[in-house]
């Protein structure tokens, strides 16, 4: 009998002792735990700035981008009608510098034409 209540004696020894540290810990989390809720609201702010900060980054940077590419669509279209129209005054002083008054003036365009599409 003796052994047995040795045994018992033990294992109640080690729950107290587990109940003990069990106790301890939850305590200590207790305590923790409004430290450690304000820890994560300060690092929820920060991040949340951060991606707010990121985000605008995004946004300006997106906004010079459509604007340079209308800039350079306006660039391109005025580029191509001032092309356009440089070569068909071109092409009318060449007519004109071409085509005396005595002349046929439908063979010297078409030799001109000829000369400019070969």
């Amino acid at each position: 009998m003796e052994m047995k209540t040795v045994e018992k004696t033990r294992s109640n020894v080690k729950r107290r002792r587990w109940m003990m540290q069990s106790r301890a810990t939850a305590e200590r989390d207790v305590d923790m735990t409004p430290k450690n809720r304000a820890e994560d609201v300060i690092a929820f702010a920060e991040s949340h700035h951060e991606r707010w900060s990121k985000a605008q980054d995004y946004g300006e940077k997106a906004k010079s981008c459509r604007e340079e590419m209308k800039a350079i669509v306006m660039v391109r279209k005025i580029i191509k009608e001032t092309t356009v129209g440089t070569a068909m005054t071109q092409l009318t002083l060449r007519m004109d510098a071409a085509i005396p008054a005595r002349e046929e003036p439908s063979a010297k365009v078409k030799g001109l034409i000829q000369d400019i599409m070969f």
